[in-house]
């Protein structure tokens, strides 16, 4: 290895941008060891290959270049070993949230590839549910506010005139006792255990209110005592599906006691 490396050879060496160690000398990050007086061409000594992988390193590590110029200035083992274990915490605390936001992406997977094959346009079945977690967003209006929009199912409450929204919580059934993060949101809640006249809506949500006539219709011929809460569950939605006529909704309908044969 040579001892003096040009600032274009010490770029290539860790695959860098030269306007990045051009930008590194701007703030006193690392000074190159000689600079040519004519052409201002920088050199930088052998020993200074450490520093910028120690850099780099920080970089990639999450830490901003303030920070790094800092402990560049500030280096003995005591002062390292402290932000080193300051780093390795925020990136556990990082981990733990990714691994989090991961689960919750699983389960999402799993709802949708459990029903989209039950889904059936005019299909109406009965069907049981255990008792089912969801966390309660409220009013339209505040639903985009909300984090659990984007990761959950949408699940939809009509009751009469009161339209509520929540984020589904999709558990497999040998799985509902899990203790789960959700479990701990003070807004977390739970759809009762029961029977269900399903039905499915394919389409915009704005013409969903027909299908959900259809359903009681149907309902109320086969001789059903019907709730008038109507829950809708989002299978194939925005986040999944660019064109809204080809949109899939499982309706739920709660049966009452006297349905239940």
């Amino acid at each position: 290895m040579k001892d003096v490396m040009s600032a274009g050879e010490l770029s290539s060496l860790f695959n860098i941008n030269v306007q990045t160690l051009h930008y590194y000398d701007s703030i006193g990050l690392l000074t190159p060891a000689v600079r040519d007086e004519e052409t201002g061409r920088r050199k930088y000594y052998f020993e200074q290959v450490y520093k910028l992988a120690s850099i780099l390193y920080m970089r990639r590590l999450g830490y901003p270049l303030k920070q790094i110029k800092e402990h560049m200035e500030s280096r003995e083992p005591g002062y390292t070993l402290e932000h080193m274990k300051a780093q390795s915490e925020a990136l556990r605390k990082k981990m733990q949230e990714l691994m989090a936001v991961d689960s919750v992406i699983q389960r999402k997977i799993r709802f949708i590839e459990q029903e989209l094959p039950l889904a059936e346009k005019g299909k109406v079945s009965i069907r049981s549910f255990q008792k089912r977690g969801y966390i309660s967003i409220g009013e339209e209006e505040i639903l985009f506010q909300s984090d659990s929009f984007y990761f959950y199912p949408t699940i939809v409450f009509y009751d009469q005139d009161i339209k509520r929204f929540g984020a589904y919580i999709f558990l497999e059934q040998e799985d509902e006792d899990l203790d789960i993060p959700e479990k701990n949101n003070p807004l977390y809640d739970t759809i009762p255990t029961g029977d269900y006249l399903c039905g499915y809506h394919y389409g915009p949500y704005d013409q969903i209110h027909k299908s959900a006539d259809a359903l009681r219709k149907a309902g109320i011929e086969m001789g059903l005592t019907l709730d008038e809460l109507l829950i809708n569950l989002n299978i194939v939605d925005q986040f999944t599906e660019q064109d809204s006529e080809k949109y899939i909704t499982i309706m739920q309908i709660p049966l009452l006691d006297a349905s239940v044969k």
